[in-house]
């Protein structure tokens, strides 16, 4: 007698086994679980219901973005699992794919235009015709940190706050769920690392350390950490608090193992991790090559503004007094194989920083930096044409970015 031994759910099961090798850190088993999911279903379509197959793909998915996608490639997935969800009517599966989908998109350096807010106002839409309010909240955080990274109109008077047009969490916390809580903490800050603000960075991480991480939210997880881990490095050269001593090893160790297992995703993370730890010319510049080959160009801009930063502190040096860095003790590293940098070289640090932001499409950035740097307000206007140039960008106060 025969027996069928592949079940419908059996996909769903094995991405279940896969996000328990990954909360373990197991890559290489987690893996080799996705390759199997992927087996199964290509071996036994007949078996599998669209739900289940769409379910086991979505895992799959989520598996490869711990591999071997990059997150842009694996944002536009997530994107298009939103589309197929919705349309055999599973609202949630739907809209709780788009939310990684945004995850990804900001992790990976996708273009902060007007259309990404066109995507978002579209899915607000969605949750509230299906009845999805806690995910409303979701996507109107996302939105809000969208204005408050391009300056646009909408944006929180406090960069690193998320009180503007799309989302006041003073009047709408009560009503989010631990993930919408966890999504208002780490993109709070995110933000704080980008506006240099070390007071937020610390409140977020206080906030964030009575949170657990869930591993099945990948793209989540992975913003998370990134800049827990840079916010660590930062803030633990001042001080040496237990909090920042913890989340900064656990998120180092994360991503060094998950580079080690050849994630093309964690290399970036690990080499700018690096270079803010042992501040040297080398080690920035290697993690601005390899962070630009990865097309990465948000890290591109923030390792070139920490190196500015950095140069200022090690010379003392600055126009002006409000030029120095705000975090302050980036001391040059004893195991520097570079030369001491000039005092100049600051300089194009600070331009190649600007130039990236305003191809990224951060233009709340872009002004801060010119309100600090004076220097600054004319590069902007020589920054070389890129691909970005012809998307539809927010509108600012830079004759050359207007969308």
């Amino acid at each position: 007698m025969k027996y069928k031994v592949v079940t419908k759910e059996l996909p769903v099961a094995i991405c279940v086994l896969q996000h328990v090798m990954a909360k373990y850190q197991k890559w290489k088993a987690s893996y080799g679980y996705t390759t199997v999911v992927a087996a199964v279903l290509d071996r036994f379509p007949e078996h599998h219901n669209e739900s289940i197959v769409l379910q086991g793909s979505l895992g799959l998915l989520r598996g490869n973005l711990y591999a071997q996608l990059r997150y842009r490639e694996a944002a536009e997935q997530y994107f298009e699992f939103n589309r197929k969800f919705m349309s055999k009517g599973q609202s949630f599966w739907g809209l709780s794919g788009a939310v990684s989908g945004l995850s990804a998109f900001f992790i990976g350096s996708s273009p902060l235009t007007t259309l990404i807010e066109s995507k978002i106002l579209l899915l607000e839409e969605m949750a509230t015709t299906f009845g999805q309010e806690k995910l409303l909240h979701v996507y109107r955080i996302h939105r809000q940190f969208l204005y408050n990274l391009t300056g646009a109109k909408g944006a929180a008077t406090s960069e690193a706050t998320l009180d503007g047009d799309a989302f006041r969490e003073e009047e709408s916390v009560e009503f989010c769920d631990v993930d919408a809580l966890s999504d208002i903490y780490y993109l709070r800050l995110m933000l704080a690392v980008y506006y240099d603000d070390s007071a937020t960075m610390q409140l977020m991480l206080e906030r964030l350390d009575e949170i657990e991480i869930n591993p099945l939210y990948t793209g989540r997880q992975n913003l998370r950490l990134t800049y827990t881990a840079f916010a660590c490095i930062l803030l633990g050269k001042t001080s040496k608090r237990k909090l920042y001593s913890k989340w900064g090893s656990t998120a180092n160790a994360f991503w060094k193992k998950l580079a080690k297992a050849g994630s093309v995703n964690a290399q970036p993370i690990q080499a700018c991790i690096e270079a803010l730890e042992e501040p040297s010319i080398d080690g920035f510049e290697e993690a601005i090559r390899i962070c630009g080959d990865a097309r990465l160009t948000n890290l591109v801009a923030l390792m070139s503004e920490r190196c500015a930063l950095w140069i200022l502190e090690f010379n003392q040096m600055g126009e002006l007094p409000d030029e120095r860095c705000k975090i302050p003790s980036l001391k040059g590293s004893s195991k520097r194989s570079s030369p001491p940098p000039e005092g100049d070289e600051y300089k194009q640090y600070l331009v190649q920083a600007l130039w990236n932001y305003q191809s990224w499409g951060a233009l709340g950035k872009v002004d801060r930096l010119m309100a600090r740097f004076a220097f600054l307000r004319s590069a902007v206007l020589e920054k070389p044409p890129s691909d970005s140039d012809s998307e539809h960008h927010f509108s600012s106060g830079i004759p050359s970015f207007i969308g």
